[in-house]
């Protein structure tokens, strides 16, 4: 699906996130009403259901369950404080958000981070929070540091078990290109010596086998801290 183009004809949109079973999240601008653009998008073909991107449905199943258990509006006294990481509808990673910035802080919030964005803040605003319309997501700190590891998917899958030394499947010598979110930590190069001069730090299982990086995003970036596309390219050299 070409996110940004399959909804322009009814404002500015921008594709933002593929979730849970082929769902979908757009951040639109338009001069027509929530219900104007619901009836349009249910009518475009391949469209089973649209719906609102409600506040609630932006917390992470932890912090939704404190809110059920009324953690978040027990006191409007409360003084304490929650660490947050928080996600936003982003066109440019590099941006400051200052605006963005200002909102939170504006809730008593003090920004520890820059993208995602860690803050503490007290938890009688975490609702407030979650109603700013630029943010896409809300977890607990320390919460999203989960990291896909390909080669323990190699085992469960058995996949190692198939021989393909044996069958002359190695992969040696092949050139593959990947059109995805981007490679983490990876800089623009064009060439394998040139990628491998510029990308010292890359992950060891990529050292030396870059032969080229483009960004071709609007933001012009190779780098992607989604994972999406890092994630992919391991999947290739079978090693993450």
């Amino acid at each position: 699906m070409e996110g940004g183009e399959y909804l322009e004809d009814d404002g500015k949109s921008t594709w933002v996130n593929s979730m849970v079973g082929n769902t979908f999240s757009f951040k639109i601008e338009s001069k027509k009403t929530s219900e104007e653009l619901i009836n349009i998008i249910k009518q475009k073909e391949g469209i089973n259901h649209v719906m609102l991107y409600q506040p609630l449905y932006k917390l992470s199943p932890d912090l939704y369950q404190m809110y059920v258990e009324n953690e978040f509006s027990k006191s409007e006294t409360n003084t304490e404080t929650i660490n947050l990481t928080v996600m936003v509808f982003i066109e440019n990673e590099g941006d400051d958000y200052p605006e963005l910035r200002e909102k939170i802080e504006a809730l008593g919030a003090i920004i520890n981070s820059g993208y995602p964005i860690d803050i503490s803040i007290p938890k009688n605003k975490v609702i407030e929070l979650s109603k700013i319309q630029d943010i896409e997501y809300i977890l607990r700190a320390g919460n999203n540091s989960g990291v896909p590891v390909m080669n323990k998917a190699v085992e469960i899958y058995c996949v190692d078990t198939i021989g393909w030394d044996q069958l002359g499947l190695t992969g040696a010598g092949e050139i593959i290109s990947i059109a995805d979110t981007g490679l983490d930590n990876a800089i623009e190069c064009d060439s394998l010596e040139d990628c491998n001069s510029k990308n010292t730090d890359i992950h060891a299982d990529f050292k030396g086998r870059i032969v080229a990086v483009y960004g071709s995003n609007p933001a012009d970036r190779s780098v992607s801290h989604a994972g999406h596309g890092t994630h992919v390219a391991g999947i290739a050299v079978w090693g993450i």
